[in-house]
């Protein structure tokens, strides 16, 4: 089977990460599939950083989803198709915002503003960006809505895409996330004793997006000061953001400026790194899938810190320590029950290992999302037959 895996999408944060992982896992594909892979920037450099290599790669600069700038993308992976003439299109990060011509596509659907909104995430935004944003996911949506076939991490996100566009619940399929085989395996069992550290660090990765909530950082720095205590936040935002200008800002005007490191985009290999290096994963989003931030920190044998809502309960149960949204004092608490305790990090870091001994491996869940393509296109090929 030809198969095109369309990653140019993917262009930012854990959506890159999978999409970097799942094919490097079909590159080690042994089952007589031929693939074609057109990239986001983003992806083609974590596939490189951990060795990966194939002469069918693609790597487009702009996302397609980009109104102008992505109008060449856009034309270039009707091109791809054209001449690969793939037998399907798995879309890693749909919407594609690209019609192919002759060939299926299918797609997996991970943005929760489409599947499971909630009043959290939209309470971040202005009257007018609540209102952009409601647009733009029913333009997204509408984007969706010649596909057939989907894949999704949760059971929670599956019911909600059947509900928006109206799909029969055998046509999404729920493939779990994972985190890259990188991250398993750590030999290092979380730090014993990290209040003897002179400054605490506290690993935040993601991209700044309003839900991502990340503007709670600069106010948990202000507690945390007023507390008496040295804690560092460790960020990941690009350069150059308005966000993450924003919360810099914040920062410096609450005299806390100190308190956050920005690193910017990071590759895996660095990931893992700062993983080995923090205190503790702090993670104040306001609406997720299911981050593969928090799978990556069980892993990796560190404690984490989220907020009290629903998706997070279901991504760690009893791995986390939990606080209620938006309330900065609630979340330097947790934060320091979680450093200064060290019977409450040892607790969590073991209920972490117990929780992500349930997931399946990366090898088996990347071979899921093939095992699914190549079925959704035996069952269109039956029905053509049929026609």
């Amino acid at each position: 089977m030809r198969i095109l895996i369309n990653a140019a999408t993917a262009v930012v944060g854990g959506g890159a990460q999978v999409a970097a992982g799942l094919i490097a896992s079909t590159l080690r594909d042994s089952r007589g599939n031929s693939y074609c892979y057109a990239v986001s920037s983003l992806v083609e450099e974590q596939i490189r950083s951990f060795g990966s290599t194939s002469r069918n790669f693609v790597s487009l600069k702009a996302s397609p989803g980009k109104l102008v700038q992505g109008y060449s993308s856009r034309h270039k992976l009707l091109e791809i198709e054209s001449s690969f003439r793939p037998d399907i299109v798995y879309s890693i990060a749909a919407p594609s915002y690209v019609r192919f011509k002759s060939t299926v596509e299918v797609a997996r659907v991970t943005e929760p503003w489409i599947t499971h909104p909630n009043k959290w995430c939209y309470s971040k935004l202005s009257l007018f960006r609540a209102l952009q944003t409601r647009i733009l996911v029913n333009l997204k949506v509408l984007a969706l809505k010649r596909i057939q076939h989907f894949n999704t991490q949760t059971q929670t996100s599956a019911e909600g895409l059947c509900r928006r566009l109206k799909l029969s619940p055998t046509n999404v399929k729920v493939i779990p996330n994972c985190p890259n085989d990188i991250f398993s395996n750590s030999s290092d069992p979380g730090k014993s004793k990290p209040t003897e550290r002179s400054i605490l660090k506290v690993f935040v990765l993601g991209h700044p997006y309003s839900h991502k909530n990340f503007d709670l950082i600069p106010l948990v720095c202000k507690e945390l000061k007023q507390m008496g205590r040295k804690v560092r936040f460790v960020v990941t935002f690009p350069e150059g953001n308005a966000t993450s200008v924003k919360i810099l800002e914040q920062a410096s005007s609450l005299g806390v400026d100190g308190m956050i490191r920005n690193i910017g985009k990071i590759t895996l290999p660095a990931c893992k790194q700062q993983y080995l290096d923090c205190d503790a994963v702090f993670l104040p989003t306001l609406l997720e899938t299911s981050s593969v931030t928090f799978l990556e920190a069980m892993s990796m044998n560190r404690p984490i810190i989220t907020t009290n809502l629903d998706f997070a309960h279901t991504a760690c149960g009893k791995a986390a320590e939990y606080f209620e949204p938006c309330d900065p004092k609630m979340a330097a608490n947790a934060i320091l029950n979680v450093l200064e305790d060290e019977d409450k990090r040892s607790e969590l870091v073991r209920n972490g290992r117990s929780q992500i001994a349930k997931h399946p491996s990366q090898e088996e869940i990347y071979r899921a999302h093939i095992d699914w393509v190549m079925s959704i296109r035996g069952t269109t090929a039956r029905e053509k037959t049929h026609q």
